[in-house]
């Protein structure tokens, strides 16, 4: 079995961060990064024991957009 560290979820939150600000640049809402990165949603996914950085872009998107109450069309 594969032992995954602190550094290996790290790695995954921050790559998942950046699918993230490119599907939102690429959506046209770019001016929601700043608004993601103060959000419940990203803290949740530095926080390793939710596992929450096991999950793809898109639900972590959802589960941004249902925090915060946007309807954001993809």
């Amino acid at each position: 079995m594969i032992k995954i560290t602190e550094k290996d979820k790290k790695l995954c939150a921050d790559n998942l961060v950046s699918m993230i600000e490119e599907d939102l640049i690429d959506n046209g809402y770019s001016e929601l990064i700043d608004v993601f990165k103060k959000s419940n949603t990203y803290t949740l996914l530095f926080d390793f024991r939710t596992g929450l950085w096991e999950k793809g872009p898109d639900y972590i998107v959802g589960m941004f957009a249902k925090e915060k109450g946007l309807k954001l069309k993809y």
